[in-house]
């Protein structure tokens, strides 16, 4: 199978749609497109840790 994503975009064309700025992108766009993405420092606090273990 292929993986789809939902995406929320929250950039100005994303409040002019019935949408509310989601939208559903294909496993091979997001890959071409993406260049970086966010997650909140508590979402990953732990995996953060082993990483600053392991550097030190």
């Amino acid at each position: 199978g292929v993986d789809w994503y939902l995406i929320k975009d929250s950039g100005a064309g994303s409040r002019n749609t019935g949408d509310k700025g989601y939208y559903f992108y294909h496993e091979d766009y997001v890959k071409l497109k993406i260049m970086d993405f966010m997650v909140h420092k508590d979402a990953v606090e732990n995996l953060l840790k082993k990483f600053i273990e392991q550097i030190e």
